[in-house]
């Protein structure tokens, strides 16, 4: 197994990955696509830097990659979008992963869309969760009313190794069928944190532009003006056709938090 990483003199995470340099989009070690038989392309910057350098990164970066991937002749190129890639979706994250997933062939490819990812090392919702225990306090967007469809990082992982042994292609879901109101799912990150809260409405377009504001002064906020608008926009997916073509069970997010809650508490304190 192999991974390009930006930090290739880091300490190894496990001594079976062998390591390669990327830096997108300029900088790729195409060594690492050399007899592979599929790619995992999971790069994307979501927060910090300019907007046309996050743009960079992410479109023309991805490109390259896809360009390194078939140069070696990889048979499978697998691209992890998100829930909300549509071409008309609100928020930029949304659009350009869209747009991503177009460059894709989907006789051969596969784009796979993931709900709300909770692990305990990164992603909103450990930055959420943060939040609540530090400052106790949870934004609550738009009234809270939206479905969140979540999926335990370890379910996606196994879904990611079913598709590369089941051969799909196209485009696959990955998230819990069911999905529960925002406002339920930080009350749930609060209770497995034993954190008391108190909620900060945030209206969607004033949200976005204070949020926008805030940004453009360098202040770093648990959840940005993009995540506002594709939480503002954020609609139900039924994902139960895939889940039966992948054959993994999918955790509902009250389960997936139990689990996680001792990883989340350790992170806070380590």
């Amino acid at each position: 197994m192999r991974a390009l990483i930006r930090n290739t003199s880091a300490p190894s995470f496990d001594s079976r990955v062998e390591t390669f340099a990327i830096d997108l989009p300029e900088t790729i070690d195409t060594r690492a696509f050399d007899g592979a038989d599929a790619v995992v392309h999971a790069a994307y910057a979501t927060r910090g830097g300019a907007a046309e350098a996050v743009r960079r990164t992410n479109e023309l970066g991805t490109a390259r990659v896809i360009d390194a991937a078939r140069a070696a002749r990889v048979r499978r190129f697998i691209f992890v979008s998100t829930l909300a890639a549509r071409a008309d979706a609100d928020s930029y994250y949304g659009r350009s992963k869209k747009r991503l997933e177009d460059q894709l062939d989907a006789a051969r490819d596969l784009a796979i869309r993931p709900g709300l990812v909770l692990a305990a090392d990164g992603g909103l919702a450990q930055r959420l969760w943060s939040t609540m225990r530090t400052l106790h306090v949870a934004p609550l967007i738009a009234g809270g009313r939206q479905i969140v469809q979540t999926v335990h990082i370890d379910d996606l992982c196994a879904a990611f190794q079913r598709s590369i042994e089941l051969d799909l292609t196209g485009v696959l879901t990955v998230a819990e069928p069911e999905g529960m109101p925002m406002r339920d799912f930080l009350a749930a990150l609060a209770s497995a944190a034993h954190a008391r809260y108190v909620t900060i409405p945030v209206p969607g377009r004033a949200g976005i532009l204070a949020l926008r504001a805030l940004e453009a002064l360098g202040v770093r906020l648990p959840v940005t003006s993009d995540n506002v608008r594709g939480l503002v926009a954020m609609r139900h997916v039924d994902t139960s056709t895939d889940a039966r073509r992948l054959g993994v069970r999918i955790r509902a997010a009250n389960e997936s938090i139990a689990d996680l809650a001792p990883a989340f508490i350790a992170s806070r304190t380590s």
